[in-house]
């Protein structure tokens, strides 16, 4: 089995069960959440600006992140994926 395949297969196990958690034990952290970006779009003038620059602050590490995990080894899915691409094309 592939390690992208057992991260996968993890990632879901774990979703359902914070799902089922949240939905029995309430959504507080829901609504501070929603508190915290209300605050955060009235930094800005405009919602869309707000919306980028946060997905830009959070999305661009991991981005960072992950062309260095092709070099490094940490990543052997993707790289299997881009090896697959090439030999068919």
């Amino acid at each position: 089995m592939n390690a992208s395949t057992r991260w996968l297969g993890w990632t879901a196990i774990v979703l359902v069960g914070h799902m089922t958690e949240q939905l029995m034990f309430g959504l507080v952290e829901l609504q501070r959440l929603k508190d915290f970006f209300g605050i955060y779009d009235t930094w800005f003038r405009s919602l869309d600006t707000a919306t980028v620059t946060l997905v830009t602050i959070v999305a661009f590490p991991g981005q960072c992140a992950a062309g260095r995990s092709d070099r490094t080894g940490w990543a052997e899915g993707p790289r299997q994926i881009a090896e697959a691409v090439a030999s068919n094309g």
